[in-house]
């Protein structure tokens, strides 16, 4: 359902190929992203407003893993093939990122996020290449959304014989990871009027 949001814009910005405003809303009262595509009319206000001295887009968006915010999670991973830590280690995933080898051969990666929303989709791109060790909510969640995956591929007699097969038997194929995301944020400060939005 569409919502009228009385909205100061501060921030235009791009991720992942889409245009996003980041700014305060009146209707929720705090900073939030709008997706310029899924606004549906804008008016400008008589009124104005003041740009907060203490906002800046950078600090703003610190911490986030992709534009979802969320309570900050100290998160820990396990990269289950030498090529997948080489691939990882060498892009910036987030700036409190750790990489730590491990005597089997394994690595272990550590982030402190700000939300987790968005690492679930991420970790399901990286296969059985990953492993969520902590939070046990990420965990869930991740093990939830991979067995809606396999239902939807595997019949139901054909899973039934599969997944004791798979339990005692599972093996790590050594192929590349999949591409990392991709962020751009090309920050630029909007006209300080306020404004009606219509997502």
């Amino acid at each position: 359902m569409a919502k009228v949001h009385e909205f100061d814009p501060y921030t235009l910005t791009t991720y992942r190929g889409g245009l996003y405003l980041i700014g305060y809303s009146h209707l929720y009262k705090k900073i939030i992203w709008l997706a310029v595509e899924r606004i549906g009319s804008v008016g400008k206000l008589p009124t104005t407003f003041e740009y907060p001295k203490r906002y800046s887009p950078p600090k703003h968006t610190e911490g986030i893993f992709g534009i979802i915010d969320g309570p900050e999670t100290r998160v820990e991973l396990v990269l289950r093939n030498a090529d997948t830590a080489a691939y990882l280690s060498s892009r910036r995933l987030h700036p409190t990122q750790q990489f730590t080898p491990r005597r089997d051969g394994t690595t272990l990666l550590t982030m402190t996020v700000r939300g987790t929303t968005e690492l679930v989709p991420w970790l399901l791109s990286l296969g059985p290449y990953a492993e969520v060790l902590k939070p046990g909510a990420l965990r869930e969640e991740v093990q939830e959304s991979l067995a809606e995956a396999l239902h939807v591929y595997v019949a139901p007699a054909e899973l039934a014989r599969r997944v004791p097969l798979a339990a005692g038997q599972a093996r790590m194929r050594d192929h590349s990871a999949p591409a990392a995301r991709s962020v751009s944020r090309n920050h630029e400060i909007c006209h300080r009027k306020r404004t009606a939005v219509l997502p």
